[in-house]
């Protein structure tokens, strides 16, 4: 696996130290006096990238599997299998698009979701796509994968057991602190307090507007594909939050189609 040679490669002369990344960034630095994070980032990044692939039926077939980010963290991408990037995922779909010998674009899907910054790019360019596109699900199709997934023409469960959704948006703020740090601003909301209720307000709002562009994209595109979707519908129908089995997630027009393995067989 691509994230045990990293393992390998980076972390293990030292694992016995820290697992803390500064002090990871220090040992590598000592092993290396030369190595430098950036280039370590880049080197992740280049192992996790997926193969642009194009089969003999003119099919392109675009992996979003893992973690989705801007970029592969550098210690994520050591202790976990997958992870995709927006920018992999824009850069392989614009070429599906201008590659003539591509008649149709399917997405892989297998993701828990990932961060906010850079998906709606990446969904937009997926929107704007002419050539027929589809995703299918291969296990979990969740927050920010269903974003992206939700945007083409058709999603597909490759099984009943597929889960769905988690369309909402989380943010982490961190608990109190017991040192005698002071932070100084000179606007109000540049660095809100979320222990008073003015700062968590501030908060609420951020991702609140994060959520209602979320529910927005999955409206427009689950209407783009031919099915009656408002806002309504996916408030209060498409889980709040939560995640569907495949076939819960068909009969409220989360995705189209769950495949059945044996009546394809009998077909």
């Amino acid at each position: 696996m691509r994230c045990y040679y990293l393992a390998e490669k980076y972390l293990n002369p030292f694992l016995k130290f820290s697992a803390d990344t500064r002090a990871i960034a220090d040992e590598l630095r000592k092993i290396s006096p030369e190595m430098n994070i950036k280039a370590i980032s880049t080197d992740i990044n280049s192992a996790f990238k997926h193969p642009y692939t194009v089969d003999q039926y003119g099919t392109c077939h675009i992996q979003i599997v893992g973690s989705l980010s801007r970029r592969v963290n550098p210690c994520a991408g050591m202790f976990f299998e997958e992870a995709t990037t927006y920018s992999e995922i824009i850069e392989q779909t614009n070429r599906a698009e201008d590659d003539e010998s591509v008649n149709e674009i399917v997405y892989h899907v297998n993701s828990p979701g990932g961060e906010v910054a850079g998906v709606d790019t990446a969904a937009m360019i997926i929107r704007q796509v002419i050539k027929p596109t589809s995703a299918i699900v291969e296990d979990m199709c969740c927050s920010a994968a269903y974003y992206l997934a939700s945007q083409t023409g058709k999603i597909i469960a490759s099984s009943p057991l597929d889960e769905i959704g988690s369309i909402g948006v989380m943010m982490y703020l961190p608990g109190k602190s017991e040192d005698d740090s002071i932070i100084l601003t000179t606007a109000k909301n540049k660095n809100p307090d979320p222990h008073t209720d003015d700062g968590l307000k501030v908060y609420r709002d951020r991702i609140q507007s994060m959520h209602d562009t979320f529910v927005a994209r999955v409206v427009e595109g689950r209407t783009a594909a031919g099915l009656p979707i408002t806002r309504r519908i996916v408030e209060n129908e498409f889980g709040q939050g939560g995640v569907f089995p495949a076939a819960r997630a068909k009969a409220v027009g989360m995705i189209d189609e769950v495949w059945n393995p044996i009546s394809e067989a009998v077909q």
